[in-house]
């Protein structure tokens, strides 16, 4: 996986707010169980695998499934535009964070 491949993630999860945002919440779901679980699973392996020290590899892991959760309780409650919120803001910078982390390696 190229660096996370960071645009193409930002840019589905910006699509996926929109969606939430609008009224498509069934649109937006889907594209979050298809593509987005798959790609954090897959930042998540990175992660693992980066030579980042064990305990920022740690925190970064635990900023991810934060965010996840607050973004699983958002969307257990229906709050559509709050789960929105958290995936286009919340999820959109850490991952912006994350990949400047990994750029700093290279």
């Amino acid at each position: 996986m190229e660096m996370l491949a960071e645009d193409a993630l930002i840019e589905q999860l910006i699509n996926i707010g929109n969606d939430l945002r609008i009224g498509r919440e069934m649109e937006g779901l889907m594209e979050i169980k298809n593509y987005a679980n798959e790609r954090f699973l897959e930042l998540g392996e990175v992660i693992k695998q980066s030579e980042l020290q064990a305990q920022v590899q740690t925190s970064l892991l635990a900023l991810l499934t934060n965010a996840l959760l607050r973004i699983t309780e958002a969307h257990e409650r229906r709050d559509w535009c709050g789960m929105a919120d958290y995936i286009q803001y919340d999820l959109v910078a850490l991952l912006q964070a994350i990949n400047t982390k990994m750029d700093l390696l290279t």
